[in-house]
């Protein structure tokens, strides 16, 4: 950025009377530190969007993670669903069959 002060030092005395020199410089380093400050801070930026993108794009992964996990979860329970849907109607059965078994033994006895 020292060349950068030079030549607008340069241009600049040349464009206009300068009547204090002191004065020329203290104005070009404001304006070196501005262009400096505009520079960073536009590094800044992109620095900070690139890390937003990251964290979206781990995010959305996350989530799909999280989908997956609640798909398996919902089979398991939909299997378990089905298999008490058997039990309900089997065990009433079984208890019939069993009950009858036993009344008719109870009759030999």
């Amino acid at each position: 950025m020292l060349n950068l002060a030079q030549i607008l030092e340069e241009k600049l005395s040349e464009a206009v009377n300068v009547k204090d020199e002191k004065a020329l410089k203290r104005y070009i380093n404001l304006l070196v530190e501005s262009v400096m400050e505009r520079q960073k801070a536009n590094e800044q930026f992109v620095e900070i969007r690139g890390g937003i993108k990251v964290l979206a794009e781990t995010m959305q992964e996350g989530f799909r993670r999280i989908d997956k996990r609640f798909e398996t979860a919902d089979k398991r329970f939909e299997d378990l669903n089905k298999r008490i849907g058997f039990m309900s109607w089997f065990t009433p059965t079984i208890i019939t069959i069993l009950l009858t078994l036993i009344m008719a033994a109870m009759k030999f006895l």
